[in-house]
């Protein structure tokens, strides 16, 4: 099947769904598992404190109006996989320093189906209350009041599309409706909004982008820097590294009608649509790039979110070799990748965590994390010291938690081939209870609660 192209739409291209596999019908279970279903957050009311402005006659929402968390509707051609209308979240704050977030909601997509005739694998946020309640959490780096990028102006894109903010086409669900992938026009829209209303040179411009939406900042990071005007910038970016099976990245983003994207010129977009594009080349070229410009990655060594869309992506193009990837298998084909981008771009700095907690520096784990687990802040430096020396624009160094030098082993992850290696002689993690009580609270209560629990631990004094 040709890849759909962004001036020519396919509508009613796949057939309907026959009955998937058992081995689709899990995988797809574990990765919607944590999410409502659409219908139940089809309607929402916006949280207390917020407002909505729309982008319309008489009103362009200017940044100056702006004086509580606001969801900006652009209008215009944007819109949710659903079809109704788009929005993103701007909280206001110093005008000098503003910081671009690509939340994360999953990804849906159309393959061959060779086993099991599946054309669509749906596994996305497809309305805007889903996105909205995905991605902004007002918690980690995104906490304006006391986070490490505290004070920025900070604009949230969310992803009710489930194409990495790159797609322009249609995809037909398994029950015949129609999705529309325009991740690619929202994203457009926004940085249109954010440049028409911080057209200054900035102090510091930064991007962050977590799970899906760390591949949508590895994509648009380029453009963004290259459009605004700035005296630093960085890069951050969370839980995604770029390994899949074989060819499927490049023909996904084909079928998602990427290609005719401005990140790509005309050579790249032939390449792409030939199915031999990934997001990794396009954040490769933009750190050669932009040399001065700082770009780190946080990444749990077996994250579990990783792997069960790496056998997504396996079952839906029918490749029944790579339909299982264990933790320590994803682990060393990131210390391959990672490896091999710092000997070429020292702009790159990699912070490995121990275990398998996918979303990192977007959630409490940004405080309660370090290089020897997610729940455990002893060992130094914590995630939230290096995160924060890395937003103030300290230079920072690779970390990884274990023994170096050492060559991979088949099912190990206790061994470093990247990073500055820590070593902890008293690894203390977390009290269970204070641990479970974070999942509950934001992260100024989860701080005090941590701190109350466990004061003796270096995050009771952060």
């Amino acid at each position: 099947q040709a890849p759909h192209r962004r001036s020519q739409p396919v509508y009613g291209a796949a057939s309907p769904a026959e009955e998937m596999p058992a081995l689709s019908r899990a995988v797809i279970a574990l990765l919607v598992a944590p999410l409502a279903t659409q219908a139940e957050v089809a309607e929402f009311t916006l949280p207390d404190g917020w407002t909505m402005c729309d982008v319309g006659p008489g009103s362009a929402c200017e940044m100056g109006h702006i004086k509580q968390p606001t969801l900006v509707k652009p209008h215009g051609a944007t819109m949710c996989a659903d079809g109704n209308e788009y929005g993103f979240a701007v909280f206001p704050g110093d005008p000098s320093k503003l910081a671009i977030h690509f939340g994360g909601g999953g990804a849906c997509w159309e393959a061959d189906g060779a086993l099991g005739k599946v054309p669509v694998t749906e596994t996305c946020w497809t309305v805007l209350a889903g996105a909205f309640g995905q991605s902004v959490t007002g918690q980690g780096v995104q906490d304006v009041q006391t986070g490490p990028a505290a004070g920025y102006t900070t604009i949230v894109l969310l992803d009710c599309t489930g194409d990495v903010y790159l797609g322009d086409t249609t995809l037909i669900a398994r029950d015949g409706a129609v999705l529309q992938q325009r991740g690619y026009i929202n994203a457009l829209a926004v940085k249109a909004w954010a440049a028409d209303n911080f057209p200054q040179k900035l102090d510091v411009f930064s991007i962050f982008g977590y799970s899906a939406g760390a591949l949508a900042a590895m994509a648009w990071a380029g453009d963004f820097l290259g459009d605004f005007k700035y005296k630093r910038a960085f890069v951050m970016l969370d839980s995604y590294a770029t390994h899949y099976p074989p060819d499927v990245e490049g023909n996904t983003l084909a079928r998602w009608g990427a290609c005719g994207a401005q990140i790509f010129d005309e050579e790249w977009r032939k390449m792409c649509e030939e199915g031999n594009i990934g997001v990794a080349m396009v954040l490769e070229r933009d750190l050669k790039k932009f040399p001065n410009v700082p770009f780190a990655t946080i990444q749990s060594k077996e994250d579990a979110t990783q792997i069960k869309f790496y056998i997504a992506l396996a079952q839906s193009w029918g490749l029944a070799e790579y339909m299982t990837l264990t933790g320590p298998e994803l682990y060393t084909a990131t210390n391959e990748l990672f490896a091999k981008r710092r000997s070429f771009f020292p702009n790159f700095k990699v912070y490995y965590v121990d275990g398998e907690a996918h979303i990192l520096t977007n959630s409490p784990h940004l405080y309660t994390a370090s290089s020897a687990g997610e729940a455990t802040p002893s060992c130094q430096p914590s995630l939230l010291e290096w995160v924060t020396a890395f937003i103030g624009g300290q230079v920072v160094e690779d970390v990884c938690y274990g023994p170096a030098g050492r060559t991979p082993v088949p099912g190990a992850t206790d061994y470093c081939t990247i990073g500055d290696v820590i070593n902890c002689d008293d690894v203390e993690s977390m009290p269970e209870e204070a641990a479970a009580e974070v999942d509950q609270l934001g992260l100024a209560a989860a701080r005090g609660a941590l701190a109350a629990s466990s004061p003796s631990m270096c995050f009771a004094v952060l």
